[in-house]
């Protein structure tokens, strides 16, 4: 991944790059919980009542595979992108098109919590069946990479 060649796009294509980016809230990993939630509860709330706290993001949680009706949070997600910093956006957007998660990309453009927090919530489930069965080589190695280049984002705009 070229960083540099991503940031110039998303500062030169700010507006349609926001438009974009807040239409995958609906889909977002940390909002889709199975009906026991006990992993999910322990990791995740405290990211989804951060969200709120400091940005007053009230994203709904799924418990099925239907994604529940989140527009008022994607307007608070538009207003709040729409105050980033070109890098704070920049960031925000190639940290949640890896992690598949918007509320997690926001929460590392704007260091409110670590990489490795970020990549542990957006891979708990993989990371949480590794300790049960064991580890699979290719999906470790697969995950490997992504933390690297979570890393490389944040020591380019650092």
């Amino acid at each position: 991944m070229d960083i540099a060649k991503s940031f110039d796009y998303i500062k030169n294509n700010k507006e349609q790059c926001i438009s974009e980016i807040a239409n995958f809230i609906e889909s977002d990993t940390i909002l889709f919980w199975d009906n026991k939630q006990t992993i999910q509860k322990q990791k995740w709330e405290s990211l989804l009542n951060l969200l709120y706290s400091k940005y007053k993001i009230n994203a709904k949680i799924s418990y099925n595979f239907l994604p529940a009706d989140n527009n008022e949070a994607k307007q608070e997600y538009i207003h709040i992108l729409n105050q980033l910093s070109d890098e704070e956006l920049s960031m925000c957007i190639l940290y949640s098109g890896i992690l598949k998660s918007v509320l997690l990309g926001l929460l590392l453009a704007k260091k409110e919590i670590s990489v490795q927090q970020g990549f542990e919530a957006a891979y708990l489930e993989e990371l949480s069946q590794n300790e049960r069965w064991g580890i699979d080589e290719q999906a470790e190695n697969k995950r490997k990479e992504v933390l690297n280049l979570l890393y490389e984002i944040e020591d380019f705009f650092n």
